[in-house]
């Protein structure tokens, strides 16, 4: 059994290439398949990459909003400091949300 290999959505700026793979079969002892996961390759520092499941890339982006809003603020930047805290709340609500409808599913 033969499969392609294909990655989407890649995005390359300022020495980070983030892309998605999808799903894919696996072919080694037992069959079954790979999860979809997403590539993080840090294209300015050697080869240096991440690998993250959904799950992962998910509370990466939750959380980076936070990070990003107290380095605004640290840098006097308030305007973009609250852009970003209102942006984490946002993704914070939507993702318990999601959460919140996986249990009821389950």
């Amino acid at each position: 059994m033969s499969f392609m290999s294909v990655s989407t959505s890649s995005v390359d700026t300022d020495g980070v290439k983030v892309g998605y793979r999808p799903s894919r079969p696996y072919e080694g002892f037992g069959g079954g398949s790979i999860p979809a996961s997403v590539d993080i390759d840090l294209t300015g520092s050697g080869q240096a990459w991440l690998n993250l499941s959904i799950a992962d890339a998910q509370s990466v982006l939750v959380n980076l909003p936070a990070v990003l809003a107290e380095h605004a603020a640290a840098h006097g930047d308030p305007e973009m400091a609250a852009a970003l805290v209102m942006m984490a709340r946002h993704l914070r609500s939507l993702n318990d949300a999601a959460v919140a409808d996986v249990k009821a599913v389950a």
